[in-house]
């Protein structure tokens, strides 16, 4: 994984609440365009991740346990890094192979 994840907002977001009415409790930002935010005790679960990706998606998973919830994140992580990397990609290279896995990509977001 890349060391280009910093805290969001130099950390002025831990402890507020979220958009799940939790308290975050990590807020990080992939300098390449993206955000992942924990929160704790919200409306839904014990746990929610918020994730998007600049200009293409936003989704939230919840989670009863904080070890599954890290686990997810760091799951999370690469696969922007993956998303990103990949439309990274010229689009004069992009081919049927290159939309298939892309794709495939965004659908283990929503496993």
């Amino acid at each position: 994984m890349d060391a280009s994840w910093v805290s969001f907002e130099n950390g002025k977001t831990k402890n507020t609440v979220g958009s799940e009415n939790g308290f975050i409790i990590s807020d990080e930002e992939y300098i390449l365009g993206a955000r992942i935010t924990v929160e704790e005790k919200t409306d839904i679960a014990e746990f929610s991740i918020t994730f998007g990706v600049y200009g293409l998606m936003f989704h939230t998973d919840y989670f009863r346990n904080f070890e599954e919830t890290a686990a997810k994140v760091t799951i999370f992580k690469i696969r922007i890094e993956q998303i990103i990397s990949h439309l990274s990609i010229e689009e004069s290279k992009r081919n049927i192979k290159w939309r298939e896995n892309y794709n495939l990509m965004l659908n283990k977001f929503i496993e």
